[in-house]
């Protein structure tokens, strides 16, 4: 993660960082909304639409890294005895919640990147502008949407993530009021596999955002780098139960198509190893 302090940031602008980010995060979804709802003129190439759609999402990218500063984030001064501040601050638990909850809402969520199949297939590129015929003209939102969202999801599952939260219990007045690394994985939880409680249908860019986090919980339990904290490894095998058991519970609703049935079989028998096999330690 780069840097620890979210108040030190660049694209930063405004004195409430989370306030400015959610604003990008919404005008990166008005931008959407707009570019559905227009009708090209006759004649105006369609690239325009992929330009604009891009734009919006590298601006999306943008605000989620800054976000997960907050998570775990650490506020750092370099002030001397007096002036009444203190060289580190753990960023206050109810922002760390703010930040958590934004990013499930506008990265983490069914409807995060939903789009019509018309807008999707109005996507065109200008060809005057590209290596043609070396480049392939198709319009992939899955694999935009992946990289984003495994990005976000590397950051916030990170060891140094997992560090700085169960440090900061002890540095947080009222410690029963600190957002813990349990919290954390319980809102991802909740945000990445929402479509196990409601039994709703899961689509491409929702399975492939489940096994990316399934692989890295399975991963992380096989094969824990040396600088995992124990009690993040702990936690993570608590949740690897929890949710195996929801996937056992959720192959028992009609709701889901063949291909989905397959995912959630795959995660399951991902789960099942990860919790079966002895732990591998990559360095002494």
């Amino acid at each position: 993660m780069a840097g620890l302090d979210p108040a030190a940031s660049q694209f930063d602008f405004g004195d409430d960082p989370l306030a400015y980010l959610d604003r990008r995060f919404r005008l990166s979804r008005e931008l959407w909304a707009r570019l559905e709802a227009k009708q090209l003129e006759p004649g105006q190439p369609y690239d325009v639409l992929r330009r604009s759609f891009d734009s919006g999402l590298r601006q999306t990218a943008r605000a989620t890294q800054l976000v997960t500063k907050h998570v775990a984030g650490i506020s750092y001064v370099r002030d001397f005895a007096g002036t009444g501040r203190n060289p580190l601050t753990p960023v206050s638990p109810d922002k760390q919640r703010a930040a958590l909850k934004l990013l499930s809402d506008a990265v983490f969520s069914a409807d995060s990147f939903r789009f019509s199949p018309e807008f999707l297939q109005r996507m065109g590129i200008d060809y005057l502008q590209v290596d043609w015929p070396n480049v392939n003209p198709d319009f992939s939102l899955t694999a935009r949407v992946q990289s984003l969202q495994a990005g976000a999801l590397g950051l916030l599952l990170s060891d140094t993530v997992a560090a700085r939260l169960l440090e900061s219990e002890g540095k947080v007045n009222g410690n029963a009021q600190a957002f813990r690394l349990e919290e954390l994985h319980a809102a991802l939880h909740a945000a990445i596999w929402s479509e196990l409680r409601t039994g709703q249908d899961i689509p491409l860019i929702r399975r492939n955002l489940q096994r990316e986090h399934a692989n890295r919980v399975a991963t992380a339990l096989l094969r824990p780098s040396a600088t995992m904290p124990a009690d993040a490894r702990a936690l993570l095998r608590v949740e690897a139960t929890a949710l195996r058991a929801e996937l056992v519970a959720a192959q028992r609703k009609p709701g889901y198509s063949k291909v989905a049935q397959a995912h959630l079989a795959q995660a399951l028998a991902t789960l099942d190893e990860a919790l079966k096999a002895p732990v591998v330690r990559q360095a002494i």
